[in-house]
């Protein structure tokens, strides 16, 4: 698979699975298995904890196409997975989603942004007249 923000930018159109109550050492190739059968997955982001290094139990996945994705949330919602029932339904997108902006897209934002220069600070009452007479 391509770089996932890459993937889940190109595919914007096609709604994106949010898949909770996940086993904790789940990986992208458990969540490709589960869907076996349901669609061609095009996109798999498991939320990883930063200090554990493991899994929150929380997935969002894109299916190549839009009938895959009503078809897998009502096969997968409420299906018991490894001891626990999953929670499948459509993501609401936020400032939190991981669909960031790539490395290109920023830099090329960061180019465009051109500060305007600094005006020079103008010395006011008694340090402006200090400053004059010992010019």
């Amino acid at each position: 698979m391509n770089t996932p923000f890459a993937v889940a930018k190109k595919n914007a159109f096609i709604p994106t699975l949010y898949v909770g109550n996940l086993p904790y050492g789940i990986r992208e190739e458990g969540i490709v298995k589960m869907f076996q059968g349901l669609g061609k997955v095009t996109y798999v982001y498991v939320v990883i904890d930063k200090r554990s290094k493991k899994s929150k139990g929380i997935a969002f996945v894109q299916l190549a196409k839009k009938e895959d994705f009503e078809k897998a949330i009502r096969i997968l919602d409420g299906k018991d997975y490894m001891g626990r029932t999953l929670k499948v339904s459509m993501a609401i997108e936020n400032e939190s989603m991981p669909f960031q902006e790539t490395v290109k897209e920023k830099k090329v934002k960061q180019k465009v942004k051109d500060p305007a220069p600094k005006k020079k600070r103008v010395k006011k009452g008694l340090a402006a007249l200090f400053h004059y007479k010992n010019s």
